[in-house]
């Protein structure tokens, strides 16, 4: 496989996922969970691929960066939509905090221009989020997998409260960061910077004394008189 087929191949996967994601929830209204979980896995299992894949051929590109974690949240945002609608409304308590991690990320996008890092709980609360999406479609063709639901969907819960307040956290201290720097480059301009143009100054002239130093003991290259006077010049 040649580089130029590798350098697309995780933006195919991440693209594919976003549309995925928008066919499932009208796999829902129809009725028909077969297919709708059997998307659901397909989409789900490609959110580590395509990032493996990037990383492993170093081919990490801004739009799977920006597109990967909108493709997620949509997956498990309309897949946990119509599960609750129609499947189980316990689900919504998912649904609410997955929506003010969202709305935490969107926040942290604007302020800084950046997507909020992805942290370690973040990473297997998704994990969490997806079996318990995938454990409800499962109850719906039969499956005795509705025992498991309250057990992952507790953990989901917790995960999610944990990942809101590492968000929250990591947000509230990229906020102090830029505050510091703001104000240590103000008080560097208001205050301090007398004292740095008198400090350069003394680094010109100790440097130039150097070179004064070096010129006069040049014995080959002969010291040049005309060089010497314009050091001496520069150092009054």
């Amino acid at each position: 496989m040649t580089n130029n087929m590798k350098k697309y191949i995780p933006n195919i996967i991440t693209t594919m996922r976003m549309v995925i994601s928008i066919i499932i929830p009208f796999l829902f209204l129809s009725g028909n969970f077969t297919a709708a979980l059997t998307l659901f896995l397909l989409g789900s299992s490609s959110d580590a691929l395509d990032g493996y894949l990037a990383r492993k051929w170093k081919v990490v590109s801004n739009y799977g960066k920006k597109l990967d974690p909108i493709a997620d949240k949509i997956l498990s945002g309309g897949a946990l939509t119509m599960a609750a609608l129609t499947i189980n409304p316990v689900l919504w308590i998912s649904l609410f905090l997955e929506g003010i991690i969202t709305l935490v990320n969107v926040r942290g996008y604007i302020t800084s221009k950046n997507l909020n890092e992805v942290i370690a709980t973040g990473k297997i609360k998704t994990i969490f989020l997806f079996s318990t999406i995938a454990i409800s479609l499962l109850s719906t063709l039969n499956f005795n997998t509705h025992l498991l639901l309250p057990l992952f969907l507790g953990t989901t819960t917790i995960l999610q409260l944990l990942t809101i307040k590492k968000y929250l956290l990591l947000s509230k201290k990229e906020k102090k960061s830029f505050a510091f720097d703001y104000k240590d480059i103000n008080s560097f301009s208001n205050n301090n910077c007398r004292k740095d143009k008198h400090k350069t100054m003394i680094n010109d002239l100790e440097r130039l004394k150097l070179e004064l130093k070096y010129i006069e003991k040049k014995d080959n290259v002969i010291t040049n008189n005309l060089d010497i006077k314009k050091v001496k010049e520069k150092i009054k």
